[in-house]
């Protein structure tokens, strides 16, 4: 076991602030693909979404959906 120094609260709070972010990410890229198949059922391969380290918290930087080629207009 590692004896390493007690977390300051900032940090603490900083990383659940990371958690959720996750979180809601998670929720997004659901959220997303719910819409893409009941908008165009079947088409969904993969879908990808992005944070970058200089998003805000619960901001998305990038939604990539990958979809099989015979995808006609959303």
């Amino acid at each position: 076991m590692h004896d390493y120094p007690p977390r300051s609260p900032e940090t603490l709070a900083a990383m659940e602030r990371t958690r959720a972010a996750a979180r809601q990410l998670e929720t997004d890229a659901r959220d997303v693909a719910i819409w893409l198949e009941a908008r165009a059922p079947g088409i969904l391969v993969r879908l990808e979404i992005q944070r970058h380290h200089s998003c805000e918290d619960h901001e998305i930087a990038h939604v990539g959906p990958h979809v099989t080629p015979e995808i006609g207009t959303l």
